[in-house]
């Protein structure tokens, strides 16, 4: 009966997603239906990723106003969980400070993207991204 107890046990803590698990995979980020950014996130010994170079604009608000997806694609920096929050930097310019973001989840399958810092002192609401796999 012991041993019982101990693997059920054992299988439970498996088939719990630790942190890094539930950010791990693909999320795009859509603007009037379209993807226009795509963020990958690879779990192993450390936390791994890559986000797409997209051209935003927004209004007055910090609402997004338009949205395109760029071919190019650029590694995350420093990327670091926290509860149920991802914090990492990202630049498509080597020369330039890179941007901070924060990934919270929301659900199962779906985030917000905060700027942390935003280019130019520009005012960007988060966005929200939906896990494709």
């Amino acid at each position: 009966m012991r041993l019982a107890a101990i693997l059920f046990s054992v299988v439970a803590l498996l088939g719990q997603d630790t942190p890094a698990k539930k950010f791990t995979g693909t999320w795009e980020a859509r603007f009037n239906g379209a993807v226009f950014c795509i963020l990958k996130i690879q779990s192993g010994d450390k936390l791994t990723g890559s986000m797409s170079a997209v051209d935003i604009g927004v209004d007055g608000e910090g609402n997004l106003s338009s949205a395109q997806a760029k071919d190019e694609e650029f590694p995350i920096l420093k990327p670091n969980i926290e509860n149920d929050s991802l914090t990492f930097e990202w630049t498509d310019d080597p020369n330039e400070d890179p941007l901070k973001f924060e990934m919270k989840l929301t659900g199962k399958q779906e985030a917000q993207l905060r700027f942390v810092t935003t280019p130019e002192g520009v005012k960007i609401k988060p966005f929200s991204f939906i896990k494709r796999d």
